[in-house]
């Protein structure tokens, strides 16, 4: 059985293979891709950052809307006025922390996607620092 190594490069202190669960990687730094692999592996994040972030979106309202609208109903059956200024602003606050929520879980997810994901025939790799 041969045992994987990494071999550091001729005048560079970055190895050439990193050793990994799936096998052997080539390192490569972003500005030495070719001007036409930097545009697709930016774009390979960013599509998938638009997509997170209309999900957020989505979700965020979603979730702010749904909690606005029973603490609306709650506040209503117990009496109160909620056309006054003080549960308008019990409202934001609800909504803004239900958005926060969802854009957390899904920048986690995001983070996730891309360590996971091909992007332009390249993949990310996490390379400890000793």
């Amino acid at each position: 059985m041969t045992e994987n190594t990494v071999t550091p490069s001729v005048g560079s202190a970055e190895p050439d293979f990193v050793p990994a669960a799936r096998g052997p990687f080539r390192t490569s730094a972003f500005d030495e891709l070719l001007p036409r692999e930097r545009l697709r592996f930016w774009w390979a994040f960013c599509w998938r950052g638009l997509v997170i972030s209309a999900c957020g979106f989505a979700g965020g309202f979603i979730a702010g809307f749904l909690l606005g609208f029973f603490a609306s109903i709650t506040m209503a059956m117990l009496g109160y006025d909620t056309r006054a200024p003080g549960p308008h602003l019990v409202f934001k606050i609800l909504g803004g922390a239900a958005g926060l929520g969802v854009g957390l879980v899904l920048s986690y997810q995001y983070v996730r996607w891309v360590f996971r994901a091909r992007l332009a025939g390249f993949r990310l790799v996490l390379a400890r620092e000793s």
